[in-house]
């Protein structure tokens, strides 16, 4: 996807705001690998430019290309184990600055959560939107967590979440953070409260192999499809 830049004003922002919601649905409910592009696209939805749209085109003919996809979901073999993949792209975004943020979450070796959404706040440096990113991931997987109890479902006593900045989990084992914001130190001390309590463990994971990479900002077409194909689609 290319970076928005100077272009021209779209005449009917209507027909835009009616594909980026479409796209949406899509993004949040079967296609997990549209859901960075999309959630990007959608930035735009108040004023959008015709490069905006053009892309937003491209979106909607890479999901015609690709329309056979599926997700595959239930039990592919193994104890009902509970992981996800937190991961963060800093300072993706031109007009602010603000990085992405993306999680996915695999129960019995099925994709059953995901997400892709803008940080609130600028950080000053890509571990600091690890931070964030993995607070958030956190924060999903303790609610995924009560869910499967409130459905008698038993996970595992420590719910792994992988994460590819090995700076970041080097730091979750010390005791002293030198923070340079409030909203930083906040969220790294609740990552590290939820570790000691034993419900989270926070383990590397390659680049190469991080799944939620492809939910923090818009990839190639060979390493999209090996992304989407290890969170469980088909049929490409």
């Amino acid at each position: 996807m290319k970076t928005r830049g100077d272009q021209s004003p779209m005449p009917e922002s209507k027909r835009y705001q009616q594909l980026i919601g479409a796209l949406l649905y899509l993004a949040v409910n079967t296609r997990p690998d549209i859901s960075a592009s999309v959630t990007i696209l959608s930035q735009y939805n108040k004023e959008p430019g015709t490069a905006d749209w053009n892309e937003a085109k491209r979106v909607a003919r890479y999901l015609h290309g690709t329309k056979g996809a599926e997700l595959r979901l239930g039990k592919r073999g193994g104890a009902p184990t509970l992981i996800g993949y937190a991961d963060a792209d800093y300072a993706e975004t031109r007009l602010d600055r603000k990085s992405f943020s993306g999680y996915t979450f695999q129960y019995c070796g099925s994709t059953i959560s995901w997400s892709c959404r803008k940080q609130s706040c600028v950080s000053q440096s890509s571990t600091e939107a690890e931070y964030i990113a993995l607070a958030e991931a956190t924060q999903e997987g303790i609610w995924i967590r009560r869910l499967l109890e409130d459905f008698e479902e038993r996970p595992q006593e420590k719910t792994v979440i992988y994460e590819d900045n090995q700076s970041y989990l080097k730091l979750l084992d010390h005791k002293r953070f030198n923070h340079r914001t409030k909203h930083i130190d906040t969220k790294y001390h609740f990552v590290k409260d939820i570790k000691e309590k034993q419900l989270m463990d926070y383990q590397y994971c390659p680049t190469a192999e991080m799944i939620a990479d492809m939910l923090t900002k818009p990839l190639g077409k060979i390493k999209l499809r090996g992304f989407a194909e290890m969170s469980g689609m088909i049929n490409f």
